[in-house]
């Protein structure tokens, strides 16, 4: 998404809300299942993809249809663990960050900080494999989506800061 720039087609919005995350860097305060269903939201192919899913659940291996679902379901978890890495300072979430089961907030700010780099949010585990695909596949959104910024508009944070640490 961080290379996407057609914002002028049906999905344009969303891709635009999407960078806002590269200049609004704490999120207006919501509750956890809010924020999973505003970020999940967002995520048009997952209805497809679930639907998808859902068809071919007959003639699905188990552990092929539990994979596919897993997926559907951690990609969602993968938005809350993005807010709560910009906007949590609880406990349980630097724990579970900690622990590798959510992003670190020192590993997401990598992504801030250097361009094309870190894309992962859910933990950052596969960063070494997606980093790799970025630099040879794509340019980076600083030198390339981030240059719209003029024209987006969010929500002002709330918040004491607009840093990630």
């Amino acid at each position: 998404m961080d290379h996407a720039d057609q914002y002028t087609s049906f999905v344009g919005p969303f891709m635009a809300k999407f960078h806002l995350h590269h200049k609004l860097l704490v999120y207006p305060e919501h509750t956890l299942p809010m924020v999973y269903f505003l970020e999940s939201g967002a995520k048009i192919w997952l209805v497809f993809f679930q639907a998808g899913v859902l068809a071919l659940a007959p003639w699905l291996p188990p552990f092929v249809l539990h994979t596919l679902t897993y997926l559907a379901i951690w990609s969602s978890v993968a938005e809350v663990s993005r807010y709560l890495c910009h906007n949590s300072k609880s406990r349980t979430a630097l724990l579970l960050a900690k622990a590798g089961l959510l992003l670190r907030k020192q590993h997401h700010a990598t992504h801030h900080q250097k361009d094309n780099t870190c894309y992962c949010f859910l933990n950052g585990m596969a960063d070494p494999l997606v980093n790799r695909i970025a630099t040879t596949w794509f340019p980076g959104y600083k030198s390339n989506t981030d240059l719209d910024f003029d024209g987006y508009q969010g929500a002002p944070a709330k918040g004491p800061s607009t840093t990630i640490r």
